[in-house]
């Protein structure tokens, strides 16, 4: 087997300096500076073949990349010298940076798949109640909980029932708060006959089955509710 090392021509170390992002110029500028060592802009010029007219917004890209860096001069009199990086501080640096990116990249995406993941995951408990004494069983546990509550209802007869119900039997707790029926999209014979309550969480809607009977409804969902304020807020 020969121990030969494999010669890498000048054009290929311009189309590997071109793979890592930089421009054609940029990478004469680079390639020139490693062979000939630290020198003049005017020598980087010549050496690299790029215009005198182009090399100094170059130049100050370039440092900005950090691929190369001015050095100072024992005689502040002359032209500024400037030399190029070691190529192993190049690879350290591009490989911080990819790696940083990396990991913005996965705390960005695994904080968004989690907030996906939450908006599915969400239980949503669903409740039929078909008398009203039980429905105020269930009422009277979500209210006592030792919570502060907040109620959302609208103006008829059998919501405010329910309402002064609460007054009367949770004294000084709880904060109420009519909704305005026009901001909701039912018809005025629905609006005067349903129950319509948001606690906390909850919703508390009723349906009418026959002109005797009416079915309740406890949904406990907190995007749900979200949702119905969105609609009268």
């Amino acid at each position: 087997m020969s121990n030969v090392k494999k010669v890498v021509s000048p054009e290929s170390v311009i189309d590997i300096l071109m793979d890592l992002g930089l421009t054609l110029y940029k990478s004469k500028i680079y390639r020139s500076l490693f062979i000939i060592g630290p020198t003049t802009i005017s020598d980087i010029s010549a050496h690299s073949g790029v215009p005198a007219n182009k090399i100094y917004k170059l130049i100050r890209e370039l440092e900005d990349d950090g691929f190369i860096t001015e050095k100072i001069p024992v005689e502040t009199k002359t032209p500024k010298i400037y030399q190029a990086v070691n190529p192993k501080i190049i690879e350290k640096n591009m490989l911080d940076d990819i790696n940083s990116k990396l990991d913005q990249m996965k705390n960005h995406l695994t904080h968004w798949k989690d907030k996906h993941s939450q908006r599915i995951s969400e239980e949503i408990d669903y409740l039929i109640v078909r008398n009203e004494i039980t429905l105020k069983n269930q009422l009277n546990e979500i209210l006592n909980e030792p919570n502060e509550f907040e109620i959302y209802y609208i103006n008829n007869q059998l919501t405010i029932d329910y309402i002064n119900y609460f007054k009367n039997t949770f004294k000084n707790k709880g904060i109420y708060k009519e909704i305005d029926l026009e901001k909701l999209n039912l018809n005025q014979e629905i609006k005067n006959s349903i129950l319509y309550l948001i606690i906390n969480d909850y919703l508390i809607n009723s349906l009418k089955i026959s002109p005797f009977r009416q079915e309740y409804f406890i949904i406990q969902s907190k995007s749900f509710i979200a949702l119905q304020k969105a609609l009268f807020l």
